[in-house]
């Protein structure tokens, strides 16, 4: 599973750019992207917090596998 935060690493991997010691949340996907079921990618997590005018909504993810967990 690769999220939004792997995009980044991703697209500075592929431009040959060592962003390695950079602090980014995710990760880049570039050396999995032929593979049918790469190791270590089977879990992701993420967050989301929306704000509207009367409601404050924030959510919370955690899948693994098959199953998500909202």
């Amino acid at each position: 599973m690769i999220s939004w935060v792997d995009l980044t690493p991703t697209i500075l991997d592929m431009a040959g750019v060592d962003a390695r010691e950079t602090k980014f949340h995710g990760r880049s996907f570039n050396s999995i992207i032929d593979e049918q079921n790469p190791k270590g990618w089977n879990e992701i997590n993420a967050s989301h917090t929306f704000h509207e005018i009367t409601m404050y909504y924030p959510m919370r993810v955690v899948g693994r596998g098959d199953y998500k967990l909202i």
